[in-house]
């Protein structure tokens, strides 16, 4: 069993189905609302903390395993697969959302 099976088997995927929520995205803005919806969420941001595409996320404090499992979900509502690496890759959600968009469109990681 691959080891992406193993973790989603293990940890299931947060009782989220992504693509019930939200439709399948036409851009990287479609994916920066994604991001900032699920990451508020997951994180269960404070009234009058706000979490924009600028915010670090160092600041956030999210940690390996949250990663892996928000990997999973991202894998799941984009039909695509993502290196483990890219969301420590990357350091706020407009970094993030564009190169998840360029793997989207063009099947390749920048």
């Amino acid at each position: 069993m691959p080891l992406v099976e193993k973790v989603k088997k293990y940890f299931g995927t947060g009782g989220f189905s992504s693509k019930e929520s939200f439709p399948p995205p036409r851009s990287a803005n479609d994916i920066k609302e994604f991001l900032i919806a699920r990451l508020g969420a997951r994180l269960k941001m404070r009234p009058g903390h706000i979490l924009t595409d600028e915010t670090p996320f160092d600041d956030l404090g999210i940690n390996s395993l949250a990663l892996v499992k928000f990997s999973l979900e991202l894998e799941e509502w984009l039909s695509i697969e993502i290196e483990p690496t890219l969301l420590i890759e990357h350091s706020n959600i407009r970094e993030l959302s564009l190169a998840l968009d360029n793997l989207r469109v063009n099947g390749c990681q920048s």
